[in-house]
């Protein structure tokens, strides 16, 4: 199942919830999530993960280049989940959960 994803915007602090398989595929159509969630004018920007089955290298380039755009906005930013055991392995195998700071649920 290709990646959804929704943004909650609140005056403090904005979340973009993905869940399904945060592949390739769906790198198009996060990205732009992504950048939208940069523009909303909350000061905290999250990133929730937990209802992810699959990701791979090109989702967390992406996430990382959406972290470094945000605190160039003067924004926090941060990155919860995954609960999927596999996911949570290839993320802390890649470096990506120190790179981040991913907080898991």
């Amino acid at each position: 199942m290709k990646a959804t994803s929704t943004i909650d915007n609140g005056e403090d602090h904005s979340t973009l919830r993905v869940a399904g398989e945060l592949t390739v595929q769906a790198a198009e159509e996060f990205q732009a999530q992504l950048s939208e969630l940069i523009q909303l004018n909350s000061p905290h920007l999250e990133i929730s993960l937990s209802e992810i089955t699959a990701v791979d290298v090109s989702a967390m380039q992406l996430i990382q280049a959406s972290r470094t755009a945000a605190f160039e906005a003067g924004k926090t930013f941060s990155v919860t989940g995954p609960d999927e055991e596999g996911v949570r392995s290839l993320i802390t195998r890649t470096g990506f959960t120190k790179l981040l700071n991913i907080t898991t649920t």
